[in-house]
């Protein structure tokens, strides 16, 4: 009876652990990986970055002091490459047009395209730079006393046709009211220097790279003082952004276990109009079955009043679609080429009458270029449309949110070119 019982107990266990299997599986080794890079601190960051967007003044200044207080408790620190191997950098550039202005709204959008542009710029400077650089410097002296008479040769004919061509020209001059001390000024010879320094000196820094899972982590906007309106954001560039990203490339995407980054979409759906006036680019984010979405932030401004506002606000969020979608496009697929020179040149001239002559210049050039490539957005949608006052410039704004889903994602990298 004894052995009877066991034999029971043995049974019911050994289904009772099938049945765990089948419902509620162990997961494997690689996929508590995927999970634990889904609910790191580096993605979350990039996750809770649509709460992490406001309109404030001086925002390079407000940024910095938010996330340096942030990162310092973690040991870590802005425009380093810190110990779990993340590289935190905040990016600028100010409109070119000044609220209240027409066409500001767009001038504002190309500003923000600069700030991320100008962050990618020092993550890949970071990560690959090469630097070439020159310089020369040269003194002459030539003091001359006399006349050097193997120098002295016989003027040909077309010396002297020269000088009645320069004699004609010169009465036509007058005739036409050049004054004679202009005239004196157009024959004057070239002064030979007795005494003279050249200097020049050429530095310039190439970087080219292609980097995956840069995500934004905050934005801010604002007046700088008397500087004009800046957009601002901090972007991070980190080992499990960089190991998710190819995950997604890869097309390999499953759930993402219980955690914190399960239906981070859900917030976007319930966060205030006025809260997303100041996000915009792209992000990476989960749905409610926590798989992974491309968001992509659009806007554009409308004008109110009159027959056609229904209409103006239509055509904005087309606009903001589009915007989103390139959005979207630069996040999976962008490969930059950073070029800076600087060109310094010096020049004295000391003449034998005592007079001299100084020359200096300095050149800067500064390029970013962004390599063409194509991208098919297919079957994307559109999660939200909103509309808001700009908390700051007052303009009326109408935005779009769009998505793409897993299947989407896969296919699209496909078609990079």
């Amino acid at each position: 009876m004894k052995n009877k019982i066991i034999g029971l107990v043995i049974v019911i266990v050994t289904l009772a652990i099938v049945l765990i299997v089948i419902y509620f599986p162990i997961p494997t080794e690689k996929e508590i990986r995927k999970s634990r890079l889904e609910n790191s601190d580096a993605v979350q960051e990039t996750l809770n970055s649509a709460e992490e967007a406001e309109a404030v003044p001086f925002p390079v200044e407000r940024l910095e002091e938010k996330w340096n207080d942030k990162l310092v408790s973690k040991g870590k620190g802005i425009g380093v490459l810190n110990d779990d191997g993340s590289i935190y950098v905040i990016g600028s550039a100010v409109a070119v047009k000044n609220p209240g202005d027409r066409g500001f709204t767009d001038s504002r959008l190309i500003a923000y395209e600069k700030a991320e542009l100008n962050a990618k710029m020092q993550i890949y400077r970071m990560m690959n730079e090469t630097f070439e650089s020159s310089r020369s410097s040269e003194i002459i002296e030539d003091i001359v006393s006399g006349s050097d008479p193997d120098e002295k040769e016989k003027a040909l004919k077309l010396d002297k046709a020269s000088k009645i061509i320069d004699q004609s020209l010169d009465k036509a001059l007058s005739y036409l009211d050049v004054s004679d001390e202009e005239i004196a000024t157009m024959n004057e010879d070239k002064k030979k220097a007795a005494y003279q320094e050249n200097y020049s000196s050429f530095f310039r820094s190439l970087s080219v790279a292609s980097i995956n899972g840069c995500g934004v982590v905050a934005t801010s906007e604002g007046k700088a003082g008397n500087s004009g309106y800046q957009m601002a954001v901090l972007m991070k560039y980190a080992p499990e952004l960089r190991e998710l990203s190819a995950i997604v490339k890869s097309g390999k995407i499953t759930q993402v276990l219980a955690g914190k980054a399960r239906n981070s979409i859900e917030k976007l759906k319930s966060i205030s109009p006025t809260k997303l006036v100041s996000n915009l680019g792209a992000r990476v984010m989960y749905d409610k079955d926590g798989l992974p979405i491309i968001v992509g932030f659009g806007q554009s401004s409308y004008e109110t009043g009159g027959s056609r506002e229904a209409q103006n606000v239509s055509n904005a969020q087309l606009k903001a679609k589009l915007n989103a979608l390139v959005a979207i496009k630069n996040l999976i697929s962008e490969n930059l080429v950073i070029d800076e020179i600087t060109e310094s040149i010096d020049k004295l001239r000391k003449y034998d009458d005592g007079t001299e002559d100084v020359f200096s210049q300095e050149k800067w050039q500064y390029k970013i270029n962004a390599k063409s490539t194509t991208l098919d957005v297919s079957g994307n949608m559109i999660l939200r449309k909103w509309k808001a006052k700009h908390p700051l410039t007052n303009e009326n704004l109408a935005g779009t949110i769009v998505f793409m889903l897993k299947g989407q994602i896969k296919h699209s990298i496909g078609e990079v070119d």
